[in-house]
């Protein structure tokens, strides 16, 4: 009877002591890949077993023990605000990538300060049996990236050189503002290109850059 009753305590104990450590972020995400206009996968659960989500497809566990590789870059919400991303690869071929925005990308600042807690404990919380094993990669892939310099390259001689030649050949305040913009929207390019060249980072020493 004494064995019944310790049993049920310990349990009890293990369960708050769970409850405890876990963390839950209110985040945006997606299970995979695909064309969305916008995300309805909200809400994160993180402790020292791994990742707890509810998709479309189910509600699961990413242990620690199955991601293989994971990913920080950002892109543009609005203007030039920072959108941090996070992949998390985990299994054969499952990705799990989670939002510092809204459900449309959107900024959001208050989400965005629980994406930079989730990111810190998420690295905080990963054994380091596994930090070992685990690829700690930062901007877009070498492929993706070599695309968007590709088209940074066409985007300057566009909003870069063509303005130019527009203000020698009609000069006027209209020409300037057009200007003006094309020379923004190519810093924004350039800034963005910049950010997410491809590297490799400390799971204890996430550069600045990866995150919004």
């Amino acid at each position: 009877m004494g064995g019944f009753w310790a049993g049920r305590l310990r349990d009890k104990l293990m369960a708050m002591t769970a409850s405890e450590t876990a963390a839950k972020y209110p985040l945006y995400f997606r299970d995979g890949d695909g064309f969305f206009l916008s995300i309805a996968t909200h809400g994160l659960t993180l402790d020292d077993g791994g990742v707890t989500f509810t998709s479309e497809r189910e509600t699961r566990t990413i242990r620690f023990s199955e991601i293989h590789a994971i990913r920080l870059h950002t892109g543009f919400a609005n203007n030039e605000t920072a959108l941090g991303i996070c992949q998390i690869k985990f299994g054969r071929w499952r990705k799990l990538t989670v939002y510092s925005g809204d459900s449309y990308l959107r900024a959001d600042e208050n989400r965005r300060d629980a994406y930079l807690r989730f990111v810190r404990d998420l690295h905080h919380r990963i054994p380091p049996a596994d930090r070992a094993r685990i690829a700690f990669n930062g901007g877009l892939s070498d492929t993706r990236h070599m695309i968007v310099s590709a088209a940074s390259i066409v985007g300057a001689l566009i909003f870069g050189v063509l303005p130019l030649v527009l203000i020698v050949l009609v000069p006027s305040w209209e020409t300037l503002s057009v200007a003006a913009g094309s020379f923004g929207l190519a810093y924004v390019g350039w800034k963005n290109w910049a950010k997410n060249r491809p590297q490799r980072y400390a799971p204890d020493r996430v550069p600045a850059e990866l995150l919004p």
